[in-house]
């Protein structure tokens, strides 16, 4: 099992699935989480103590600026980490949509974004919390 976490990311997650579910869109999808007890996760050099999350992307990338914004507002979000051009895809619309969130997100000019570029992350978004 992959898919332990601590109580404030599992608490985050089911937020995170019920504000989804309340915007009309399918159900969220957890990839690796951590393992009971720690230790490491094939593949991640994090993913050790129940505070990150690999959550599955949604086919638009209005739907995923919905599960960032629906995440961000669930649990104390440290850091997304996302590929590089997810990312432009997803912040015109959360620009848009969420403006509240945009610069904390997204940033302005390119820093002090909760969303940071990580190579290979293009078919799921990790997030890890405080």
């Amino acid at each position: 099992g992959r898919q332990w976490a601590t109580r404030r990311m599992a608490e985050g997650l089911y937020k995170t699935a019920g504000r989804l579910r309340d915007r009309g869109l399918p159900p969220l999808t957890l990839w690796d989480v951590s393992k009971k007890g720690g230790g490491k996760v094939s593949h991640h050099s994090s993913h050790r103590n129940g505070v990150d999350a690999d959550l599955r992307l949604y086919g638009s990338p209005k739907q995923n600026a919905e599960l960032i914004v629906a995440a961000v507002d669930s649990m104390p979000v440290r850091q997304f980490y996302l590929n590089a051009s997810r990312i432009r895809e997803v912040c015109p619309h959360i620009r848009r949509d969420h403006p509240s969130h945009a610069r904390r997100l997204c940033g302005y000019h390119g820093s002090g974004a909760l969303l940071r570029e990580w190579k290979g992350h293009t078919e799921h978004i990790h997030v890890r919390i405080d």
